[in-house]
């Protein structure tokens, strides 16, 4: 069983650096929100198993937030992105 635990645990490692990797050089500093960015977002979000609906969620708030001006360039993303990956993970008990 403490293999198994430990094998899980370094997959999780490998697939969360591997999306704060791309998420870094998505979301480089300075750099403006455009159509390629938000693409680029979206192909990061759905081989990231975020889920094609809930990406799709994301994606869209994301762009609604941009239209009213909450979000103006790409480090300003990032913290966006964790609160809206927030309401897709459980509470904690």
């Amino acid at each position: 069983m403490a293999g198994f635990l430990s094998r899980l645990k370094n997959g999780l490692a490998k697939t969360r650096n591997k999306f704060t990797g791309a998420l870094s050089s998505i979301l480089r500093v300075g750099r403006k929100i455009d159509q390629t960015l938000i693409d680029e977002l979206y192909d990061t979000l759905i081989t990231s198993d975020i889920g094609i609906e809930n990406t799709e969620k994301i994606i869209e708030e994301l762009q609604a937030a941009y239209k009213k001006g909450q979000l103006t360039t790409a480090e300003e993303i990032l913290p966006f992105l964790k609160e809206e990956l927030k309401k897709y993970w459980p509470e904690h008990d």
